[in-house]
Protein backbone atom coordinates (compact mmCIF):
# COMPACT_ATOMS: atom_id res chain seq x y z
CA UNK A 1 0.00 0.00 0.00
CA UNK A 2 1.33 3.22 -1.19
CA UNK A 3 0.89 6.05 2.01
CA UNK A 4 2.67 9.02 -0.06
CA UNK A 5 0.92 12.28 -0.35
CA UNK A 6 0.66 13.34 -4.25
CA UNK A 7 2.88 16.19 -5.65
CA UNK A 8 1.28 19.44 -5.40
CA UNK A 9 1.54 21.09 -8.74
CA UNK A 10 0.48 24.26 -8.07
CA UNK A 11 -3.18 24.32 -9.02
CA UNK A 12 -4.63 27.06 -6.97
CA UNK A 13 -7.23 24.40 -6.03
CA UNK A 14 -6.95 24.78 -1.70
CA UNK A 15 -6.76 28.70 -2.16
CA UNK A 16 -9.77 28.87 -4.07
CA UNK A 17 -11.40 27.02 -2.31
CA UNK A 18 -10.38 28.43 1.94
CA UNK A 19 -8.47 31.67 2.79
CA UNK A 20 -5.94 30.21 5.09
CA UNK A 21 -5.30 31.97 8.36
CA UNK A 22 -2.01 33.88 6.62
CA UNK A 23 -4.16 35.31 4.25
CA UNK A 24 -6.98 36.08 6.92
CA UNK A 25 -4.10 37.80 9.38
CA UNK A 26 -2.47 39.60 6.62
CA UNK A 27 -5.80 41.27 5.35
CA UNK A 28 -6.84 41.62 8.93
CA UNK A 29 -10.38 40.59 8.47
CA UNK A 30 -11.82 37.36 7.20
CA UNK A 31 -12.10 37.05 3.67
CA UNK A 32 -13.98 34.95 1.36
CA UNK A 33 -12.39 32.84 -1.22
CA UNK A 34 -10.91 32.87 -3.31
CA UNK A 35 -7.95 34.25 -1.43
CA UNK A 36 -6.33 37.72 -2.48
CA UNK A 37 -3.26 36.53 -2.17
CA UNK A 38 -3.24 33.84 -4.76
CA UNK A 39 -0.77 34.80 -7.63
CA UNK A 40 -1.55 33.44 -10.93
CA UNK A 41 1.93 32.69 -12.61
CA UNK A 42 3.10 32.58 -16.59
CA UNK A 43 2.71 28.56 -17.08
CA UNK A 44 -1.19 28.51 -15.71
CA UNK A 45 -0.12 27.71 -12.22
CA UNK A 46 -0.55 28.93 -8.89
CA UNK A 47 1.66 30.39 -6.04
CA UNK A 48 0.98 32.02 -2.74
CA UNK A 49 1.50 35.73 -3.05
CA UNK A 50 2.21 36.36 0.55
CA UNK A 51 5.21 33.61 0.24
CA UNK A 52 6.66 35.47 -2.79
CA UNK A 53 6.81 37.92 -1.16
CA UNK A 54 8.36 37.10 2.36
CA UNK A 55 12.21 37.00 2.95
CA UNK A 56 14.02 35.37 5.33
CA UNK A 57 12.35 34.23 8.69
CA UNK A 58 9.23 35.62 7.50
CA UNK A 59 9.74 32.80 4.51
CA UNK A 60 10.73 30.12 6.69
CA UNK A 61 7.94 30.90 8.68
CA UNK A 62 5.06 30.44 6.28
CA UNK A 63 6.83 28.00 4.67
CA UNK A 64 5.90 25.94 7.83
CA UNK A 65 2.67 27.68 8.45
CA UNK A 66 1.53 26.43 5.28
CA UNK A 67 2.83 23.46 4.99
CA UNK A 68 4.73 24.39 1.62
CA UNK A 69 6.44 21.50 0.24
CA UNK A 70 4.02 18.51 2.23
CA UNK A 71 2.27 17.60 -0.58
CA UNK A 72 -1.34 18.12 -2.12
CA UNK A 73 -4.41 16.73 -0.03
CA UNK A 74 -7.01 17.52 -2.55
CA UNK A 75 -5.97 15.60 -5.31
CA UNK A 76 -9.11 13.34 -5.79
CA UNK A 77 -12.07 15.00 -8.25
CA UNK A 78 -9.89 18.07 -7.96
CA UNK A 79 -10.18 19.17 -12.03
CA UNK A 80 -7.84 21.86 -11.64
CA UNK A 81 -4.51 19.86 -10.49
CA UNK A 82 -5.95 17.31 -13.63
CA UNK A 83 -5.62 20.41 -15.55
CA UNK A 84 -2.11 20.82 -14.47
CA UNK A 85 -1.16 17.85 -14.84
CA UNK A 86 -2.55 17.48 -18.59
CA UNK A 87 -0.21 20.47 -19.55
CA UNK A 88 2.42 18.44 -18.14
CA UNK A 89 2.16 15.57 -19.75
CA UNK A 90 1.50 17.80 -22.78
CA UNK A 91 5.11 19.60 -22.78
CA UNK A 92 6.79 16.92 -21.58
CA UNK A 93 6.04 14.56 -24.83
CA UNK A 94 6.22 17.99 -26.98
CA UNK A 95 9.93 18.20 -25.88
CA UNK A 96 10.40 14.82 -26.18
CA UNK A 97 8.95 14.71 -29.84
CA UNK A 98 11.12 18.07 -30.64
CA UNK A 99 13.93 15.88 -29.14
CA UNK A 100 13.46 13.37 -31.87
CA UNK A 101 13.47 15.97 -34.62
CA UNK A 102 16.82 17.41 -34.00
Amino acid sequence: MNNSVPQCVGCGYCCKKVVCAEGHRRAKQNLDPPCPYLAPQEDGTYRCGLVLEAQNEELERLISSLSIGVGCSSSLFNTYREAILRKQELRSFLLFYDSLSD
